[in-house]
C-alpha cells in the first residue's frame, strides 16, 4: 500500500482556523503524532481519534486572538481639546465663570455637610446589639440668662 495516510482535512482546517498561531504548531504536531501512531492499528479509528482530539483543544486559552490596539473610550486628544476650550472660555468670561465655580463649590460643600449630618443622625449607636434599648438623656441649665445644653448621659 503506497497511499499516504492523512488526518481528516476538515478537522485539520478547523484546528488551524480557531487555534492561536503561537500554539498551533505544538498542538497540531501532537495531534498528528497521535494520528500516525494510531494508523498502525486502524486508519478509521485514527481518523475518529483525530477528530475527537481536535475538539477538546477548542478552549478559551487556545482560541485565536485578534490583534487590537488599545483605544481608550475617550481619546486623549479629545480631552486635551475640551480642556483647552474650557480654559479659554473661563479666561474669556472670568466673572460669570467664577460665580458658577464658587456656586458649584458651595453647593457641593452643602450637600456633603447635609449628608454627614443625616448619616450621623440616622446611624447613631446602631452598632450596639441592643440598640433599641438605648436612650439619650440631656440636661439643660441656665447660665447668665442664656440657655445652654448641659451634660449628655447615655443609658442602656
Amino acid at each position: 500500500m503506497g497511499l499516504k495516510r492523512t488526518p481528516p482535512r476538515w478537522a485539520d482546517r478547523f484546528l488551524e482556523w480557531y487555534c492561536n498561531p503561537l500554539l498551533l504548531e505544538e498542538i497540531q504536531g501532537d495531534a498528528y503524532e497521535l494520528f500516525y501512531r494510531t494508523t498502525l492499528h486502524s486508519e478509521q479509528k485514527a481518523r475518529w481519534l483525530f477528530i475527537w482530539n481536535v475538539i477538546p483543544f477548542f478552549r478559551l486559552n487556545n482560541i485565536r486572538r485578534r490583534k487590537r490596539e488599545y483605544q481608550p473610550s475617550i481619546p486623549i486628544a479629545m480631552l486635551k481639546s475640551y480642556l483647552i476650550t474650557g480654559l479659554h472660555n473661563v479666561s474669556r468670561h472670568a466673572v460669570p465663570s467664577s460665580i458658577n465655580i464658587i456656586g458649584l463649590a458651595i453647593a457641593i460643600g452643602c450637600a456633603i455637610t447635609i449628608y454627614l449630618l443625616l448619616d450621623s443622625y440616622y446611624h447613631l449607636d446602631k452598632f450596639h446589639n441592643k440598640g433599641g434599648r438605648l436612650y439619650l438623656v440631656m440636661n439643660e441649665g441656665k447660665v447668665q440668662k442664656n440657655r445652654r445644653n448641659g451634660s449628655h448621659l447615655r443609658t442602656g
